[in-house]
């Protein structure tokens, strides 16, 4: 009888108690299920970090690749740049401008000395008239 004794609050400690079970209960269960996330969370990270490896594995061999692409490349262009005339685009162009000069300099001197020389057929025109008349 002492146990079911009624007293003044039984009901409201009798909640409490049965609040507080509830409180530990779930208390239980979530530290339980956090260990179970950081257990799954370790295992993600280490499947993580070998998909990181086999990842970094096939962009060296990707990177192998690509790099004997553009070695390849670099020696086709080297070949082009041999295959032009000369070599140097520069001096080419420089040796064409001087070619040009000494033809324009050429011509000029040309039609100076034609203009010199049509200077004084004048004179030689005037003397041609005169043999001519004297026939």
């Amino acid at each position: 009888m002492d146990k079911e004794r009624y007293y003044l609050g039984k009901e409201d400690e009798m909640k409490r108690k049965n609040r507080m079970e509830t409180l530990k209960k779930e208390f239980k269960d979530l530290k339980r299920s956090m260990k179970e996330d950081k257990k799954t969370s370790e295992e993600e990270k280490v499947k993580l970090a070998s998909e990181a490896e086999q990842l970094k594995d096939k962009k060296l061999t990707q990177n192998s690749i690509i790099e004997g692409f553009l070695s390849e490349q670099e020696k086709y262009k080297e070949r082009k740049k041999e295959s032009k005339k000369g070599g140097d685009r520069e001096s080419e162009t420089l040796a064409m401008l001087a070619k040009f000069k000494s033809k324009i300099e050429s011509a000029k001197s040309t039609y100076t000395e034609s203009i010199q020389d049509s200077a004084e057929s004048p004179t030689d025109e005037t003397e041609s008239q005169d043999e001519d008349m004297s026939w």
